[in-house]
């Protein structure tokens, strides 16, 4: 069993490995958060007024926005449950569970009932400024909900297990003396109006703890290093920190982002920008040259003052500017460049596009697609990040009895997060319209040529149309139950067919009767 002290010790393993990073976060949050504080030095904070040019905090913003929008709307169905198995998907049973499970899960994560859509938006804030970010979620059973919250990056310490995989996380926050009575009730010595610091280390179950009918994949324990009668043990079924990074590093567990990469040229802008407003100071109050000491002191140069003895008897003035004029174009034109290199480091131009309601799926295939091929390695490791979230929560309700039983057809499928973002959207929403194009046309040519109508495939033409608008499974009837429909309409029409087929037999034989009658009429009058 793992004791507080090497609990301790452990962290001071982690704090280490951590220390090398704390430096280049607090510069970056410098610059683009001045409000956090990661090394809680309050000699080092830059305050907002030492900050001379915003761009970097506003290309952050749309960077946020842009993600958020593009991976996590909750305008929109942005995930969707899914398995490995396309003939099983179009299995009408299978495909409503899929679609139900989703929007509970959905649900799960709404505003009304979840905090997950703020804490996701700082999630994506520290993932853009540091590269790491951590979400957590847990079930509050006294309350009968799920705790979502985003991890501040100055709480984090990490390390990797040999195949790179966040094997160890220690949460480090502080607590006052009465809210850590709320949280661990019972906790002897316990000074309400002192603050504790609290560590919850959380790792895989030792093999030796693994024996016990209560042990879960993962061992979880609270401790504090200024209170020893704290230590709180317990587990999990799944890992709760869900730490995401943007671009992975092979010489430490920590990650880079676009912060990294715009850092020289933020710094530079400050610089410059600070050049040039000196600059405009000078050029609006600019420093006075003069032959010798007069009686014109600087509080008597005012607008509308009349300075006597600034020139001599024949006008040739006596007090003149310093002119320190200097061409501050090339300066500006360095500086814009410094702009655009920042905004284009956290995906600027992209992230307004994702925002652009009115951009065709063309512009966005064709476009960006460059620009979404150099993003799609670091969009997919935070989607990794965002499935681990999704497949805990699934969970979650799984064994609070929130979720339907799967069908028996599902017996032994391993479920998938399909991601249904603007991208995916755009992609099948283009299919789907080709689709549509392709059926008219066909349509078109079979008024000229019937047999054309042989070469279309009507049920995958359908199936296109479905999943490119997006439509609910419910709209569109099983495969296999359309068969058999198909089927009984057949047996009824030939039904139909036999049975025009006896009136016309028979409406011939009672003509035939009734002509062989009148003709044997007609026969017997004659003989008569």
């Amino acid at each position: 069993m793992l004791t507080r002290s090497e609990v301790l010790n452990h962290h001071g393993d982690l704090a280490s490995l951590r220390a090398p990073e704390e430096a280049d976060w607090q510069d970056l949050f410098d610059l683009l958060d001045p409000t956090q504080d990661v090394l809680s030095k309050e000699s080092r904070r830059t305050r907002y007024e030492e900050l001379f040019d915003p761009t970097q905090m506003y290309a952050l913003d749309a960077y946020v926005g842009g993600i958020f929008g593009q991976l996590s709307n909750p305008v929109m169905r942005w995930f969707e449950l899914g398995i490995d198995d396309p003939d099983l998907l179009e299995f009408t049973p299978v495909k409503e569970w899929l679609y139900g499970s989703t929007s509970l899960l959905l649900r799960s994560l709404d505003i009304s009932s979840s905090n997950f859509y703020p804490e996701i938006s700082a999630f994506y804030a520290d993932m853009g400024i540091t590269g790491l970010a951590t979400l957590y979620q847990e079930e509050d059973l006294g309350r009968g909900r799920i705790l979502d919250r985003c991890i501040s990056i100055n709480q984090t310490y990490i390390d990797d297990d040999a195949f790179g995989f966040v094997s160890v996380f220690h949460n480090v926050f502080q607590l006052k003396g009465n809210k850590l009575l709320q949280m661990f009730p019972n906790t002897p010595r316990v000074d309400e109006k002192r603050t504790y610091q609290i560590i919850h280390r959380v790792m895989e179950t030792p093999d030796s703890e693994l024996g016990r009918h209560d042990a879960k994949p993962f061992y979880s324990i609270y401790v504090s290093p200024d209170l020893d009668t704290l230590e709180k043990r317990g587990g999990y079924y799944e890992f709760p920190y869900h730490v995401g990074r943007w671009k992975k590093r092979h010489d430490t567990p920590y990650a880079s982002g676009p912060g990294h990469i715009a850092r020289p040229d933020m710094t530079m802008l400050q610089e410059m920008e600070r050049t040039h407003i000196v600059a405009a100071n000078r050029a609006a109050d600019p420093t006075l040259l003069a032959h010798s000491e007069s009686d014109i002191r600087i509080t008597d140069i005012t607008p509308g003052a009349v300075l006597y003895g600034a020139v001599n008897e024949s006008g040739k003035p006596l007090l003149q500017a310093l002119d320190r004029a200097q061409n501050l174009q090339l300066s500006m034109n360095q500086s814009e460049q410094r702009r655009a290199a920042i905004r284009q480091a956290f995906y600027f131009d992209l992230m307004q596009f994702f925002q652009r309601k009115e951009a065709t799926a063309t512009e966005f295939l064709g476009i960006q697609e460059e620009k979404l091929r150099l993003m799609g390695p670091n969009l997919i490791r935070v989607q990794s990040t965002l499935s681990s979230f999704i497949g805990r929560r699934y969970r979650l309700l799984e064994r609070a009895g929130q979720l339907p039983p799967p069908p028996p057809e599902m017996a032994g499928k391993s479920l998938q997060v399909v991601y249904q973002s603007p991208l995916a959207k755009a992609q099948q929403s283009a299919q789907a319209r080709i689709a549509m194009q392709f059926a008219n046309g066909v349509a078109q040519l079979a008024q000229y040529s019937p047999d054309a109508l042989d070469r279309l495939n009507v049920d995958a033409t359908i199936a296109v149309l479905h999943d490119g608008l997006g439509a609910p499974p419910s709209v569109m009837t099983d495969l296999r139950m359309a068969e058999q429909t198909r089927q009984q309409r057949a047996q009824r029409q030939m039904q139909m067919e036999e049975l025009a087929k006896t009136q016309t037999a028979v409406s011939i034989a009672a003509e035939a009767s009734h002509a062989q009658q009148a003709a044997s009429a007609a026969k017997g009058r004659a003989q008569a």
